[in-house]
């Protein structure tokens, strides 16, 4: 708890010196080109990952981005940059930190798919390590890999995966499968942990390493290998496919440096600071000043490094391996759940004491990722040739034996070939072995089902089958008489009076029932209650098992349908999974199937053209309010209610949070005055700006035209002389300053001008005389310069100077169902219309052409219920709404 709560303590500055200097080999093939400079594989020493990063070791990435390369290379940059700066900030232990780098990564590439469709989406599968001391941390998931060869074994992780199934599609986890990146908003990454040591590798790779050769066949690579032949054995591999991987080599930073053949009096860790700085170079897309004032290894550790690698615990999984076993594919120990999360600070190697006067100091965003030296050059050659593989020395690792002498690269062709051909033979083999196998169990299975056959013959040839059945017959007659004998006993003794005298039902004897027949009417009931429970509990166990079953199905084809590009696919499978989750829901309906069904709905959304509304905060939640409509003006939300009354909130456009406008959220209520005004009706309320970059909320009170002042928070009060016209009152919209007041009753719009004291007393008529529409239909009203008029039947009428536009909304799927709202505004290029009726809001262009609607995601659908109101604020991206007892706001995309 004390890492997790508190600041890592700052180490000394020897610290940010890992125990071993790292050589690092990349190899990157795509579509058999060599690429130089990766953006999907990153090295970040722990000094250059900022001063909160102190302690926290080397970051090292690997990526695998689907999707067309057009685009990859931006997204895989940025995924980069957002696992860099969150694991560099976090706190807590390093799995904790490494894991929460992950999620944001899933977080940021989750939200970019909202923003495109659905074939142009992206996931990612990802390998992080990081190297502490001899501590290695792992995250992974989605198709991505990481090997680990420590103490001579070779352990991959994840050790089974579906992802690394030969020809298997991108578009299915499934079963073993761990989720990648950017598919689900809800993401875990798989955690492990181990030990290495000096001599050890690790790689990091796209899944398509673990297609080209086995663990056993890389285990044979790795022996005694440096990292640059590694990748140059893994390039030849994968000269015909995709691949990617990043393979890191520790050395021992006390040893000598070797070159040219020669011992070196110069230690790795006595080196200069640029030359351990140059060991892991910059990449061109992230050169920033280095630190030249790098520290040096302090010398006290110098000399107890050697007792320290005496001391070095066994590697996590050495345990599960057989003693002498050097090619196995072993699982990396996973760690304890509470120690992933709250690692003590003490334990981290190479940790100075806290200090009295440490400061922490914030991570730059521009810290340099240590890049990646170059396997071989590119076919034209240039003025910087590839750094030499470092020989080792039997001084460098005294605990193996002296390496044996390695094939030249000319002879590695050879070896590849023949090592082919081997697991050929092999394959060839195995399918001669699973013939034979089959004939003889074939074989033996028609022997046994004759010597069956021929022992009943011989066995039931000669049974009395009559004897048989009269025997049986006996035993029933006696069972069901001593069941009902019981039963005839308990009548006896629990009802009161006088023993009942012997019944006809079963004649009464001279002698006495047998204590056997007794022990029958006592053991039968039990025996039959007995197996009826096992009956009833083996069908639950059935119908949990059948149940759970169908679950694991339907959300295997959801998850498969989330991310196949292929619309009419995707709709099939989740056709299919809503056909098996509805039977499942038939079964046992749960929250566990519920949440299934939710997710096929919402993809299924998604498919029509539905903008999925997930962010659905909640403004006000009022039991028995029946709230009308609802006006916005900034971070100010207007209600008006059933009961009379205008309330107020405040609400924050980022996290949907919300302050009381009010003590009681009522801004005016009926009964209230203003001036000389007593307000006995609230009918219609809007958002209006008599005067420039000055926002008021207008309200159409019984009399009068009410105004409220949003700077000074004061009403006033504008009395109208022909109010007693007004008759049934539908919409109240403003347009240049203007209020114009909808009359359904009368057929007419009446507009109100403002004036230095509010509005005029007497509205000003918007269609002639002898040319009034028929407005008994409507329902709302917007205004853009032209006045949009809203009918119950789903009919939008336009008015430009008091005359009829010709204009007839786009056909429609599914025709509109109790249109309640419509809304646009000058500079809106958008007409939005409420569909209470089939709970959506829908998007038009001003030629009437169909854009989108918005539905609320699965899980939350029933806030569209009985829609009233809404409005929307393109400038932010928020849409703000209304059912009779709550409202919410939602985030928007262009």
């Amino acid at each position: 708890m004390d890492e997790f709560q508190n600041a890592d303590p700052e180490p000394s500055p020897g610290a940010l010196v890992p125990a071993f200097d790292v050589t690092v080999a990349t190899v990157s093939v795509v579509d058999g080109m060599w690429q130089d400079q990766p953006d999907n594989v990153a090295a970040f020493i722990e000094a250059r990952l900022g001063e909160l990063a102190r302690g926290r070791g080397n970051l090292y990435l690997c990526l695998d981005v689907s999707g067309e390369v057009e685009g990859r290379a931006e997204v895989e940059r940025a995924l980069i940059e957002v696992i860099r700066d969150t694991f560099a900030s976090g706190r807590g232990s390093i799995s904790f930190a490494l894991s929460e780098a992950l999620r944001a990564a899933n977080a940021y590439l989750f939200e970019a798919n909202r923003q495109v469709a659905r074939e142009m989406r992206r996931m990612a599968g990802i390998s992080a390590v990081v190297l502490r001391g001899n501590d290695l941390y792992v995250a992974q998931a989605g198709p991505a890999v990481v090997y680990v060869e420590a103490n001579e074994r070779l352990a991959r992780f994840p050790a089974e995966s579906d992802w690394f199934v030969e020809d298997a599609p991108l578009i299915a986890p499934q079963g073993a499968a761990s989720a990648p990146l950017g598919i689900r908003r809800e993401f875990a990454s798989d955690l492990a942990h181990t030990s290495v040591g000096v001599s050890d590798v690790f790689v990091l790779a796209t899944r398509a390493l673990t297609q080209l050769a086995s663990t056993q066949e890389l285990a044979v690579t790795f022996t005694e290998r440096t990292a640059q032949e590694i990748a140059g054995h893994i390039e030849e591999l994968g000269e015909d496919s995709d691949l990617t991987a990043l393979i890191a080599e520790l050395m021992d930073p006390h040893a000598p440096i070797v070159t040219d053949g020669e011992v070196s009096d110069i230690t790795r860790d006595s080196a200069t600071p640029a030359e351990h700085i140059e060991s892991l170079p910059v990449p061109l897309a992230s050169l920033v000043s280095l630190d030249e004032t790098e520290p040096p290894l302090e010398s006290d550790e110098s000399e107890s490094f050697e007792q320290e690698q005496e001391d070095e615990p066994e590697p996590a999984w050495e345990s599960a391996v057989p003693a002498g076993a050097l090619d196995t594919d072993q699982e990396l120990d996973w760690e304890d759940e509470e120690q992933a999360d709250f690692e003590p600070a003490d334990q981290q190697p190479g940790a100075a004491q806290p200090q009295a006067d440490d400061k922490r100091q914030p991570v730059f965003t521009s810290a340099a990722a240590a890049a990646i030296p170059l396997l071989r050059q590119p076919q034209h050659p240039t003025t910087l040739p590839p750094p030499p593989p470092v020989p080792r020395t039997p001084s460098e690792n005294p605990d193996r034996a002296p390496a044996q002498a390695q094939p030249a690269p000319e002879d590695w062709d050879a070896e590849l070939e023949q090592r082919r051909a081997e697991r050929a033979a092999r394959r060839a083999q195995q399918k001669e072995d699973v013939g034979r196998a089959v004939g003889s169990t074939t074989g033996a299975i028609a022997a046994i089902v004759a010597a069956i056959s021929g022992f009943f013959s011989s066995a039931f040839g000669a049974v009395d089958w009559d004897g048989a059945g009269k025997a049986i017959n006996r035993f029933l007659n006696l069972g069901v008489g001593a069941l009902i004998s019981f039963f005839l006993l308990l009548v006896r003794l629990v009802l009161p009076g006088a023993a009942p005298r012997s019944t006809a039902l079963i004649p009464r004897r001279a002698t006495s029932d047998p204590l056997w027949l007794k022990a029958m009417a006592l053991v039968l009931p039990v025996i039959f209650i007995a197996l009826a429970g096992g009956a009833y509990l083996n069908r639950q166990t059935a119908v949990n098992a059948q149940y759970e079953s169908m679950i694991a199905q339907a959300d295997t084809i959801v998850k498969q349908a989330e991310v196949n590009p292929d619309k009419v696919q995707a709709r099939e499978q989740l056709n299919e999974a809503l056909k098996i989750i509805q039977d499942t829901q038939a079964i046992r309906d749960t929250t566990k199937a519920r949440g299934v069904l939710y997710r096929i709905q919402d993809q299924l959304n998604e498919i029509d053209g539905v903008a999925v509304l997930y962010f659905l905060p909640t403004i006000a939640q009022v039991n028995g309010a029946q709230f009308k409509q609802i006006a916005t003006s900034d971070q100010d939300v207007f209600l008006l209610d059933g009961r009379g009354s205008i309330l107020k909130y405040i609400v924050n456009d980022a996290s949907g949070a919300v302050e009381d406008g009010t003590s009681d959220n009522v801004l005016l209520k009926t009964g209230d005055t203003v001036g000389d005004q007593a307000i006995k009706a609230l009918q219609l309320i809007t958002i209006a700006s008599p005067a420039q970059d000055k926002a008021t909320l207008v309200a159409a009170a019984d009399n009068s035209i009410l105004v409220y002042d949003l700077e000074a928070a004061q009403w006033s009060a504008s009395p109208v002389e022909d109010a007693e016209n007004w008759t049934d009152l539908r919409a109240l919209d403003s347009f240049g300053g203007n209020i114009y007041l909808l009359d359904g009753k009368n057929n007419q719009i009446y507009r109100y001008t403002p004036t230095a004291t509010g509005y005029t007393s007497e509205g000003t008529p918007y269609f002639p005389t002898n040319a009034q529409p028929v407005l008994n239909k409507a329902v709302d009203m917007a205004i853009d310069g032209d006045i949009w008029v809203l009918n119950d039947n789903g009919q939008v009428l336009r008015f430009r100077g008091g005359v009829t536009v010709p204009f007839e909304l786009g056909a429609l799927a599914t025709p509109l169902k109790d249109p309640v709202a419509i809304y646009t505004r000058m500079g809106v290029d958008s007409l939005y219309i409420a569909d209470a009726g089939n709970q959506r809001i829908i998007e038009f262009d001003k030629t009437g052409k169909f854009v989108r609607q918005f539905k609320p995601f699965a899980e939350k659908g029933d806030v569209f219920e009985n829609l009233r109101d809404f409005t929307v604020n393109e400038t932010k991206g928020k849409l703000y709404f209304a059912n009779p007892d709550a409202a919410y706001m939602a985030n928007v995309s262009q």
